[in-house]
């Protein structure tokens, strides 16, 4: 699916068109200055939130916390790094 959007000087209007492929799937919508306007501020900030929201969530595979490095290899666990990563809820 692809949202195609393009000014028209002579009716000074914002037609948007919704394809697949080469195929218009609905009818064109066209929005005067004003709501093209409101229209993209509203995009904007709805798309800001929600790079905001994936940046706060932490990778599944990557640890929460740094790496601690003892600078001593343990024996048992055959490693000079712990690693810590939560899991569960705080309430």
């Amino acid at each position: 699916m692809l949202n195609r959007s393009r000014y028209d000087p002579e009716t000074n209007q914002y037609i948007f068109s919704e394809t697949i492929g080469r195929m218009n799937y609905r009818p064109p919508v066209s929005m005067s200055l004003k709501e093209y306007l409101e229209y993209d501020t509203k995009t904007s900030i709805s798309d800001f939130w929600l790079q905001k929201a994936r940046e706060s969530v932490a990778p599944k595979t990557s640890p929460l916390l740094a790496n601690f490095q003892l600078g001593k290899r343990l024996t048992r666990f055959r490693t000079d790094a712990i690693s810590i990563v939560p899991q569960g809820s705080a309430d």
